[in-house]
C-alpha cells in the first residue's frame, strides 16, 4: 500500500518536506509499520516520530496498532508545549 504522509513541525523540517510517500508492506499495515517506514524513506525524521502522533482523515489521532485503509489521509504531528 502506498501512504501520502503529511508532516508538520519539527518533522517536517528534518525531513525537508511537507509530504512525504510510504510504501507499507502487509494486508493490513498499522501506525506502528507507518513509523518504520517514515523512517526508512527518511532516517532524519527519526528523533521526531517517537514524540509524534498520527492523525487519520476518520477524526482524533490513532493508536499504534490502528490498521491503516488504502485512501486514508494520514498526518503526523509532533507534541508541543509552551508556556
Amino acid at each position: 500500500m502506498l501512504a501520502r504522509v503529511k508532516l508538520f513541525g519539527p518533522m517536517s523540517q528534518a525531513v525537508g518536506q511537507a509530504e512525504l510517500p510510504v510504501t507499507l508492506a502487509g494486508e493490513s499495515p498499522t501506525c506502528t509499520a507507518l513509523r518504520a517506514g517514515v523512517f526508512g524513506v527518511r532516517a532524519a525524521a527519526s528523533q521526531s516520530l517517537g514524540r509524534g502522533a498520527a492523525s487519520l482523515s476518520t477524526g482524533g489521532f490513532a493508536p499504534d496498532e490502528q490498521i491503516l485503509a488504502e485512501g486514508d489521509e494520514i498526518a503526523l504531528i509532533g507534541f508541543v508545549s509552551g508556556g
